[in-house]
């Protein structure tokens, strides 16, 4: 697949939160009763039917805005709205009315007040005239809810509750009124949050009892904590919470927090799931670092889910090397289609006769629309009897073949039992097995593909018990409810955290869908790629590993033979790479006729004979490598007309003649390295003139002659020219300075002559100078010892003159390499050698320095 899979991960931004004021079931319920009951009508008709009745509601409220009343009751007032944290609310109380309010009361002068009347509420309250609905009167509405009429709201049963005057269409418009007022005034409330820096934790001596429901604390019977929102101390009863911090706390795992300091991050933990949770950062484990022993191996536990993907995505990409090398032992296109999800593990077993095994892994389920489900981490523990003996390392890939296979990796455990033959002696070994699972999630049967490392061999009926690790899913995902069915079956997005895996799986099916296409094309597919490709083949004499006598087959497509890649649209041979494979042979003519080729690699091998000209009928060419092999002859001309040819290396033959004029006008090289060979002749001068992009020229260990060509001054991006060990004459040119982006210059083991030109102090970026045995002479510039990226300083056997300077590693602080041995320098050696940290390797020898002892 080209370029990297990315992957939207949904992001919520602070103006679009929107707190839900209401649940979501009240919400229905309003919508319901609005269906069901057309109260504005019904009530209209009983006001016309009750003119002078009574009507009994029981328990009511008299609301007393426009209405007089003399008759006395249970008073109440409300004060003005207040706002705090919690949002906005309104504080009602039932005082006792002096004698003055209870006159204003009468008087109607009371706007924010009311009674509940010793009796029944009756429609004579409400029929004495015309009244206009207030927001107040809807207030008071509420309060009859809240008095004991819940339910019957709740159940639509409205003209109960004394309340059947009001619209159900006024009541909801008034709670949507209340929401937005309430989301208005926590949203700074959630900004202050998101905000919110670590606190400075109270020490444990601040309190001897919980700060919460003011228990003393005991050691065991009730231990104390801190909230790491707040930094109180609590116990472990009014801080059971777990909940993501916002981002300033630097943390990415959910973490303890009190009761109330958890409600209050509730709001905003969608938020910080998105964007703090370890699933949300992009991973940092690089799948082509080898110098790492995890490259290598996968260790059977895994403490992190960021280490299960790394390890799932290694063993998917070692599997598709292993099975590119035996096709036969790979998993059948035919499973891998129709897989629900694979579960990936890695298992260490051990014993003799009875065996133990213990390995963590993840599983991730396919979806309808060809994506991936984020992945859920587990663990395996089991044991096997059987003819068996020794320990194993092993990388399981489960195929989930149906929809019950995902709903049993999906529950909290099952149980595995399954029969299998297993062989591993050294590195690579593999089995195929089929198991019956059952559990929690139900029974499902599996098939099962390993890679083995170690020294195992048997056969065994084994059983193994495979569970969830949902504290790990929860410290991912940072949702302490998250369970293993919400990342398999539900909706969740996929995490950023696992791009490594998914570009694992995607390669994976992609060259199963091209294997596909290939082998149904197989009758019309280009044959004259499979001929070039049968003419290499014949051609190797020598194939120690068998990679290509068995596996480049005219049975397969030849997009799947071990080193070969086709282009995904025209389905040709783009690439042939067999390097190190310690191939014996020639190359055939034929290979020209890969007119899609690009890059063709053959480096570390045993190759001989001439190269064929047929090779620059490879017009598509961009990389040319044949390194360290053993051909022989002279280099084709004609390689200098491969229009977009980028790098060629041929160092390490036996290749003789002179270098063809017509390698240095292909104005698209970039780096040519033909050092240790045989050849011979002198280096163009006009080099650089048709080469605006060479970054490299290495023809060092060869028998070039003549003179080195101030025109190299034109190479403006010439970051290495290896010229040593030829025979090359006269002077260093002094045009050499203007070469700004030179790294390497190696001139040594020449019959040059003259000074070092003081020119040569301008390569500010230099890192490796050397100049040995090459007759020098004249006093070093003093300049050169300001060149502070130089890392390898050797201008040994030659007859230069001069000093060091005292302070020598604090002008060269990244020295590794000083080779001035056999000159004719003096003075003294600097007191401050010692002082140059990373140096490695000294010899000053066979000068004329002066010791002073004190």
């Amino acid at each position: 697949m080209e370029g990297q899979i990315r992957i939207k991960y949904p992001q919520i931004q602070l103006e679009d939160y929107q707190q839900e004021s209401f649940s979501h079931q009240d919400r229905v319920k309003v919508k319901d009763h609005t269906e069901k009951n057309n109260l504005v009508k019904e009530d209209e008709k009983k006001l016309e039917e009750s003119e002078g009745e009574t009507a009994k509601v029981s328990g009511g409220m008299q609301i007393v805005s426009g209405i007089r009343n003399e008759k006395k009751g249970n008073f109440f007032y409300y004060d003005t709205p207040l706002s705090e944290e919690t949002g906005v609310w309104i504080p009602v109380s039932v005082p006792p009315m002096s004698e003055s309010e209870h006159e204003e009361w009468n008087r109607s002068l009371c706007l924010n007040g009311g009674y509940f009347p010793d009796d029944d509420l009756g429609w004579n309250h409400f029929a004495r005239e015309s009244k206009d609905l207030t927001l107040w009167d809807v207030f008071n509405e509420m309060l009859i809810a809240a008095r004991g009429k819940v339910s019957a709201v709740a159940s639509g049963d409205v003209q109960r509750c004394g309340i059947s005057w009001l619209s159900s269409h006024l009541l909801e418009q008034a709670w949507k009124e209340m929401a937005q007022t309430l989301t208005e005034a926590n949203f700074g409330n959630i900004r202050e949050i998101l905000e919110a820096e670590p606190p400075k934790w109270l020490p444990d001596s601040a309190a001897s009892a919980c700060m919460l429901c003011n228990l003393r604390f005991h050691p065991f019977m009730r231990p104390r904590h801190h909230c790491r929102y707040c930094g109180g101390i609590f116990c472990n009863e009014c801080s059971k919470g777990r909940s993501l911090l916002p981002r300033k706390f630097r943390t990415s795992n959910p973490q303890r927090v009190c009761d109330v300091c958890c409600v209050r991050l509730e709001s905003v933990q969608s938020h910080l799931m998105d964007h703090v949770s370890r699933a949300a950062q992009l991973p940092t484990q690089d799948l082509t670092d080898l110098s790492t022993l995890r490259s290598w191996l996968n260790f059977p536990w895994g403490q992190s889910m960021e280490y299960e993907i790394y390890k799932a995505a290694n063993t998917i990409r070692n599997y598709n090397k292993v099975g590119s090398l035996k096709p036969e032992k790979s998993i059948p296109d035919a499973i891998l289609k129709q897989a629900k999800g694979l579960a990936i593990l890695t298992i260490a077993k051990v014993g003799v006769m009875v065996t133990y095994n213990v390995g963590t892994g993840l599983v991730v389920a396919r979806r309808e629309d060809g994506t991936w489900s984020p992945p859920s981490a587990i663990s395996s523990f089991g044991v096997g009897w059987g003819a068996q003996a020794g320990g194993e390392f092993t990388d399981f890939i489960i195929v989930l073949r149906t929809e019950s296979a995902v709903r049993t990796f999906s529950g909290n455990i099952h149980l595995s039992v399954g029969a299998g033959l297993s062989a591993a002696v050294g590195i690579v070994g593999r089995a195929a097995e089929a198991d019956l699972r059952g559990g929690s999630g139900g029974l499902a049967a599996c098939y099962t593909y390993s890679c083995s490392k170690g020294a195992f061999v048997g056969c065994s009926l084994e059983g193994s018990v495979v569970t969830t690790r949902n504290q790990e899913n929860c410290r991912f995902y940072g949702n302490p409810s998250i369970t293993a069915s919400d990342i398999l079956l539900g909706s969740l997005p996929r995490p950023p955290a696992a791009a490594t895996l998914y570009q694992a799986l995607s390669n994976l099916f992609e060259k199963l869908e091209s294997t596909t296409i290939c082998l149904s094309q197989q009758v019309t597919n280009n044959r004259a790629d499979e001929e070039a490709l049968l003419a290499l083949k014949a051609h190797i004499t020598h194939d120690p590993q068998n990679i290509v006598t068995k596996n480049w087959s005219s049975s397969v497509s030849i997009c799947d033979w071990f080193g070969v890649s086709c282009g995904s649209r025209h389905k040709r041979v783009t690439t042939l790479i067999l390097q190190r494979t310690s191939l014996n042979g020639t190359l055939p003519p034929q290979l020209g006729n890969l007119s899609f080729l690009t890059t063709l690699d053959l480096r570390y091998n045993n190759f001989h004979g001439n190269l064929p000209p047929e090779l620059a009928n490879l017009r598509r060419l961009k990389s040319m490598i044949l390194m360290v092999n053993h051909f022989s002859g002279n280099i084709p001309e004609q390689i200098g007309s491969l229009p977009q040819l980028q790098n060629l290396f041929l160092s390490a033959n036996g290749l003789s003649g002179s270098i063809p004029t017509t390698i240095f006008n292909s104005s698209t090289l970039q780096k040519i390295v033909l050092a240790t060979n045989n050849l011979e002749g002198i280096v163009p001068e006009n080099l650089c003139d048709h080469l605006p992009q060479l970054l490299m020229i290495e023809i060092s260990f060869n028998n070039l002659s003549g003179k080195i060509s101030p025109n190299l001054q034109n190479c403006r991006l010439l970051q290495v020219l290896g010229l040593s060990n030829n025979r090359l004459t006269g002077s260093i040119p002094r045009e050499l300075g203007n070469l700004t982006m030179l790294k390497g210059l190696y001139l040594g083991f020449n019959q040059l002559e003259g000074e070092i030109p003081r020119e040569l102090s301008r390569l500010v970026g230099i890192e490796r100078f050397a100049v040995e045995n090459s007759g020098l002479t004249g006093q070093i510039p003093p300049e050169m010892f300001n060149l502070s990226s130089l890392i390898d300083f050797v201008v040994m056997n030659n007859s230069l003159s001069g000093s060091l300077p005292t302070d020598l590693c604090r002008r060269l602080p990244n020295l590794e390499k000083l080779f001035f041995f056999n000159n004719k320098l003096d003075g003294t050696i600097p007191r401050d050698i010692g002082n140059c940290t990373f140096l490695k390797q000294l010899r000053l020898g066979r000068n004329n320095f002066t010791v002073t002892i004190h």
